[in-house]
């Protein structure tokens, strides 16, 4: 295949992601490539398999995440995913026997990866990575760089096949800003979020919210941080942009102490994602439900066992109901998603089980100050 210098791969990696411009001036320069039978003698549609094949080959679920070039710049990259798709922490704690590997899959509920703790763990060992795999190089690399032909028929494949899985929310506001890559974001087709809210990110939806934070850091000249305004809703602004996206799966929880039930007004959260439509399947995973309290006076005490449920009841802390549990009793009174809100939800809710995160923090805490075996607690119940 002709490959000439203008189409140089500092050129095409210059134009990778640039939106409706780029495109429009890699077309307009782009050699035609007759002399090539993959374009004079191919159709469109055989070429467009014949890259989906190639991306199947080696892994159509990639991770988005960003990388640092160097002191204060970082660029967005792709990582393999190899999670299996069952999310096995549980169970491996169960049948951890050793001190030592119960820390590991204490500190896996912790991961910011959530159910791709396997993919963060892997991507740290790139070397093992590319033995397992058989590849020097990814094959996204040698097609966006041959030629401007293949780029631009390619990058529209890799959108259309390829699920991209983000789990901080920064880096997908970043991939998917529909200002800066409206091509992209027209393209795109599988998106998956595993994502962990920080503490602060739920408070701006409480019911009487008066949260705002003020600029962000190092931006003096920002918009303050408002329920209207924050990772969150930019990355649920950009979902609406999407226009072709056919499979969309959420799966959230939050890295507050405290349970889902006491810090997450879902019916507020999730508001904005009722504007997003796709094609296939749409799924929002949430945390289970607490179980019911015994009593009114909270003596039985609204934890739960291994099984699910955030618990945190306030039985344990002395039969008084504080306020934590006022507040939590007043969002679960109008804040949780019912099968009446999800009447007509364009997508369909699944809840599991979560890590509690007192007791996993708790856990750690007594393994590294006191050097012990983690004690066999039950790993979802509610905070004393």
């Amino acid at each position: 295949m002709e490959s000439r210098g203008d189409d140089s791969a500092a050129q095409a990696a210059q134009h990778h992601g640039e939106g409706e411009p780029g495109r429009a001036a890699l077309s307009s320069s782009a050699d035609p490539q007759l002399a090539s039978r993959l374009f004079s003698v191919l159709p469109a549609e055989v070429r467009r398999f014949i890259y989906s094949e190639l991306w199947v080959s080696y892994n159509p679920r990639q991770h988005i995440l960003q990388v640092a070039l160097g002191p204060g710049s970082q660029n967005l990259s792709h990582r393999i995913c190899f999670q299996p798709g069952e999310d096995t922490r549980y169970a491996d704690l169960v049948a951890a026997t050793t001190a030592k590997s119960r820390t590991t899959y204490y500190s896996r509920l912790k991961s910011d990866w959530c159910l791709h703790y396997m993919c963060e763990e892997l991507q740290r060992q790139r070397k093992a990575v590319k033995k397992y795999l058989g590849w020097s190089c990814p094959p996204f690399i040698a097609t966006l760089l041959t030629c401007k032909r293949m780029y631009l028929e390619c990058i529209e494949s890799i959108y259309e096949n390829l699920t991209f899985i983000f789990t901080d929310l920064v880096t997908a506001g970043a991939f998917l800003d529909p200002t800066l890559y409206p091509f992209r974001v027209a393209s795109v087709r599988s998106i998956e979020l595993c994502i962990r809210f920080t503490n602060l990110l739920p408070e701006l939806y409480f019911p009487d919210a008066s949260v705002v934070v003020g600029p962000q850091p190092g931006h003096p000249n920002s918009k303050p941080v408002s329920m209207d305004n924050n990772p969150w809703q930019r990355v649920c602004d950009a979902l609406k942009e999407c226009q072709k996206l056919r499979d969309l799966h959420i799966w959230l929880d939050t890295k507050d102490l405290r349970p889902w039930s006491q810090r997450v007004h879902e019916m507020r959260m999730f508001r904005p994602l009722f504007d997003v439509k796709t094609s296939g399947r749409f799924v929002l995973a949430l945390p289970e439900p607490p179980r019911p309290r015994a009593s009114a006076n909270g003596g039985g005490g609204g934890g739960q066992g291994a099984g699910g449920g955030d618990g945190g009841g306030a039985g344990g802390a002395g039969g008084a109901e504080g306020e934590g549990a006022r507040t939590r009793g007043r969002i679960l009174d109008d804040g949780y998603l019912t099968e009446e809100h999800l009447k007509d939800a364009p997508f369909t809710v699944e809840r599991g089980p979560r890590p509690n995160n007192w007791r996993v923090h708790l856990t750690m805490m007594n393994n590294q100050l006191e050097g012990r075996r983690a004690p066999q607690m039950p790993l979802l119940i509610g905070p004393p």
